[in-house]
């Protein structure tokens, strides 16, 4: 069985995907049942019984075209005002491949004799004739009512991919399709002489005598209009062959009417792989588009595995993209389910397009981006507990009309960063779910009310899976930070950071809002005054215990954040959204991630303000060194709310001196000590430094071995403690840099 590459058959646009289904259909059901198909570099290929050669004469000599009709509508050609000279040549053909063309035509011209109907019907009419068309007209003629109409419970629905029941605008699919086999020659046998054209819509190649016909809504580069060329304006271009094949596949995308997305009210029309339209990704529409102008998505599957005609019936009858139990609902839901074990079918990929209206009223399919079917673990914990629902619950209120402005941008925010996941995967982009995640509860938490959204009210984001902290972790300094303030208080059963950036309570299991607590420090604009208020309310509720963690960062990762050399809006939603991920099993987090090279020539040149150098050896919270004894600067040199006052209203020198002062008390000599006849120098820091940084980089814990580095920066060697300190801690590189 030869195998044929249909260079014509691509995977975009729109109207050569519909052309490779309509092949394999057509010469499956008429030439080859054994005929089977699959993708390679976006191209069909087809394996028959059947060469290039044969597969021309196929369709030149003895292809029956399907009788495709929409009597229904307005221009379909059976009523007194339509267009009806496709309609009459082919009632009046002799070929034998129009019979059945023939016999369809006949049944629709007397049911609407019967009913006195001459012009388009509406409403009742409409729905009655429908029911009529279908008890009446053969098997093959249902198949284009039921890809283009699902006659429901309350109201018939429409497909898409078929415009408004078989029509786009004026432009009726089913009288196109009919002109098209007239101009192509079906009429009067005279297809041969067409053998061109159908070379080009088969093998791709080039060809003069393209029709300007309405093209429709499935190839938005040949429907013409302004700058549509080199000139002004241009007029449509169509291969006749690729409009009629076009439609032969789109009958495989019949609708049905079910119960599907786990509701158990009134049936809804069900299409496959259509869902509704969200406002993100490529090409995507602006938030100002209205719903009405567009009428969906369709995510159609690309396979490379060789597939016969009947397994391709099952799986566009199945049609679903699936989350769990239940049915995606939205473009989003499907990148998510594309890449989860919803989806196991032999697929390689899924093609994402839009129904969108432009060039005026027109509507034109858009390729929307491409998304691999593979495992995304990331995508799965979304559906993790009741994180699923809540999602579920927040995309609703979000959607209301009371809803503020600021959750509908979070939501598309959240939107994007799970399409980017899906679609391309890896850590940085699995943080960005998590970051955004972080930035929604940050939005729910500082309104007046927490949880309300409108007139809604959500509970808090419930408790996201633990596997969070090793999925996002891309190695990025932000993510470090963000991952060792988070594990303050995750030792020993301590207060979790969560309960200073919202008011919740909560246990293991759920959290809840609790506007009684005060352990908050709300209304944070920014990660710096957040850290700073965080310190102080930990300082002030818990003692210096308070500021042991789990975890902790490098004197390089505390530098950068001290001189700003970071994306801080990034590091707030990651704070946020690593506090909302369930304690790490073991009560500690993750190790660290691989340091960036752009991290590691920091970490071997570490320059630090000094101010920042005294204090924070102040603010080391205790622990015990491996002998058992505690470290000597934490005993004695307890934190100071005086140095906090100092740094706030920006008098770094008294912060330092204060500082100096609390570490001699431990048995230290800061350098460079005190100058010959009292006094003492001033303190110099980096240029540009903040204070308000150098008072929140407090909170940050930092390693023994950083401990140990700042020690030997700012202190004389001499010092016992630091001797006894260094004797259990001896780090492998002396630090090359310093405290400025």
């Amino acid at each position: 069985m030869p195998d044929v590459l249909l260079g014509g058959c691509a995977s975009e646009p729109l109207l050569n995907y519909l052309k490779a289904l309509g092949v394999l259909r057509l010469v499956a059901e008429q030439a080859d049942a054994e005929a089977r198909a699959s993708w390679h570099k976006d191209r069909l290929v087809l394996r028959s019984r059947l060469d290039g050669d044969a597969l021309l004469e196929f369709f030149l000599a003895d292809y029956r075209p399907t009788p495709i009709v929409g009597p229904w509508a307005g221009g379909s050609g059976f009523f007194d005002k339509d267009r009806k000279t496709a309609v009459l040549a082919i009632s009046a053909s002799t070929n034998q491949r129009l019979e059945p063309y023939r016999e369809v035509i006949g049944r629709v011209q007397a049911v609407l004799a019967s009913r006195g109907i001459t012009e388009k019907p509406r409403d009742d009419v409409k729905r009655d004739l429908l029911r009529c068309y279908r008890a009446v007209l053969p098997d093959e003629a249902i198949l284009w009512l039921d890809a283009a109409i699902v006659l429901g419970e309350a109201r018939d629905a429409s497909a898409p991919i078929l415009g408004s029941g078989g029509n786009d605008g004026r432009l009726d699919f089913g009288r196109n399709f009919m002109e098209r086999l007239v101009d192509l020659g079906f009429d009067d046998d005279s297809t041969a002489s067409s053998g061109g054209l159908l070379q080009a819509a088969l093998f791709g190649e080039v060809v003069s005598g393209l029709g300007s016909d309405a093209v429709g809504q499935f190839h938005p580069g040949g429907s013409g209009g302004p700058n549509a060329t080199i000139g002004m304006e241009a007029d449509s271009q169509v291969n006749g062959w690729d409009w009629v094949l076009a439609l032969e596949g789109a009958l495989l995308l019949g609708g049905a009417a079910s119960r599907r997305y786990g509701t158990s009210g009134q049936r809804r029309a069900a299409f496959p792989f259509t869902v509704e339209s969200v406002a993100v990704g490529d090409n995507a529409p602006s938030e100002s588009e209205t719903a009405s102008s567009r009428r969906g998505e369709l995510w159609l599957p690309l396979w490379d595995r060789w597939t016969a005609l009947p397994e391709l019936r099952a799986l566009f009858a199945e049609g679903r993209l699936t989350l769990g139990r239940e049915q995606a609902r939205d473009g989003v839901e499907s990148a998510r389910a594309v890449t989860t074990l919803g989806v196991q079918r032999g697929l390689s990929q899924f093609v994402r397009y839009g129904f969108l209206e432009r060039n005026g009223r027109s509507y034109l399919a858009t390729p929307m981006g491409r998304f691999a079917v593979r495992r995304e673990q990331s995508m799965e914990l979304l559906d993790w507990g009741d994180a699923g629902q809540w999602l579920h619950r927040f995309r609703d209120a979000a959607k209301s009309s009371t809803a503020p402005p600021r959750f509908s941008v979070a939501l598309r925010r959240l939107d994007e960063a799970v399409l980017a996941a899906a679609r391309f995967g890896g850590p940085q982009r699995v943080a960005g779910v998590l970051a955004s995640l972080g930035a929604i509860e940050r939005e729910l938490s500082i309104t007046g009310r927490p949880g309300h959204v409108g007139t809604l009210e959500l509970a808090p984001l419930p408790l996201l899976h633990r596997d969070w902290w090793r999925l996002a972790d891309d190695g990025s300094c932000e993510f470090r930070l963000a991952r060792a303030l988070v594990s303050l208080g995750q030792i020993d059963g301590g207060e979790p950071l969560r309960a200073n950036l919202e008011p919740v309570s909560g246990d293991a299991s759920r959290v809840w809002w609790d506007t009684q607590e005060a352990r908050c420090v709300v209304r944070a604009p920014g990660v710096v005054r957040l850290l700073a208020g965080v310190l102080e309310r930990r300082l002030l509720d818990l003692g210096i215990d308070g500021l042991r963690a789990a975890s902790s960062v490098s004197l390089g990762d505390a530098a950068h954040f001290i001189a700003g050399a970071l994306d801080e809006r990034r590091l707030l939603d990651l704070i946020w959204g690593l506090a909302l991920v369930a304690r790490p099993s073991g009560g500690r987090a993750p190790g660290p991630g691989p340091v960036p090279r752009a991290d590691a020539s920091l970490q071997d040149d570490v320059i630090v303000p000094r101010a920042w150098a005294l204090a924070k050896l102040v603010f080391i919270a205790p622990r015990q060194h491996t002998d058992g004894e505690p470290a000597p600067a934490d005993t004695q040199a307890a934190p100071r709310r005086l140095i906090l006052g100092r740094l706030r209203a920006g008098d770094l020198d008294g912060a330092a001196r204060e500082a100096s002062r609390r570490l001699r008390v431990a048995g230290l000599v800061p350098l460079p000590g005190p100058r010959s006849g009292g006094g003492e120098r001033p303190t110099h820091f980096l240029p540009g430094a903040d204070p308000g940084h150098l008072q929140a980089a407090l909170l940050l814990p930092i390693s023994r071995r950083a401990e140990a580095q700042l020690l030997r920066l700012v202190v004389r060697e001499s010092s016992s403690a630091l001797s006894a300190a260094g004797a259990h801690d001896e780090p492998k590189d002396h630090p090359k840099g310093g405290a400025r």
